[in-house]
């Protein structure tokens, strides 16, 4: 027996369809079907994304692109699963998505701050996909780090990798403040140069 809801976009009564009827409707185009579909599904998603992400916004965002791909994508969609399991697994997978780009991205600021933070090194290249440039940036930073002399590479390292100021570095090394700076400033003629031959590849 259908059951009977109320849509939200047109007010209209939709009847409920079995799955398999909902979808092959959907992939011909059908927009009252998709309606049916939206209706159905729209506040159970958008609750699990909420408990996902915890707040409202990035949630009926979550909801709506999973929606949006879907119509994007109808000709050639074909879940395995039945609709509300598949709909609940895209959206599952959405919201890990957003809490990976979240992480990602503080990842990437944090790397950007400190190196930022090394007088003369100002490398912050424009993300494209943030998660390949703070990986490759890491990389380029650390390969060029290798090419140091020992304690020219140590004073790079405990200043960029591990944050210590010009003080720390110099009593934790045993050596002067204007040592570290000395040693520093070579550093920062290799490593620059071999980040930007890096990134311009």
């Amino acid at each position: 027996m259908a059951s009977q809801r109320y849509g939200a976009l047109s007010g209209a009564p939709v009847v409920e369809t079995d799955g398999q009827t909902l979808v092959a409707r959907i992939r011909a185009g059908d927009a009252a079907a998709f309606e049916t579909m939206f209706v159905a599904y729209y506040q159970t998603l958008y609750a699990f994304a909420y408990r996902y992400l915890g707040a409202r916004e990035p949630a009926e965002d979550v909801v709506q692109d999973v929606f949006r791909n879907v119509w994007f994508r109808r000709s050639e969609w074909a879940p395995r699963a039945d609709v509300g399991s598949y709909l609940v697994t895209a959206t599952r997978n959405q919201c890990l998505n957003v809490l990976r780009h979240a992480s990602v991205a503080r990842t990437h600021e944090d790397l950007v701050s400190v190196t930022a933070g090394v007088p003369g090194l100002g490398v912050a290249p424009v993300p494209a996909d943030e998660e390949i440039v703070t990986a490759e940036l890491t990389l380029a930073i650390e390969t060029a780090a290798r090419e140091l002399a020992p304690r020219c590479r140590e004073v790079f390292l405990r200043r960029w990798r591990d944050g210590q100021s010009i003080a720390e570095t110099a009593k934790l090394m045993g050596i002067s403040p204007k040592t570290v700076e000395m040693q520093m400033t070579r550093a920062l003629v290799v490593v620059r140069e071999r980040v930007r031959e890096h990134l311009s590849e």
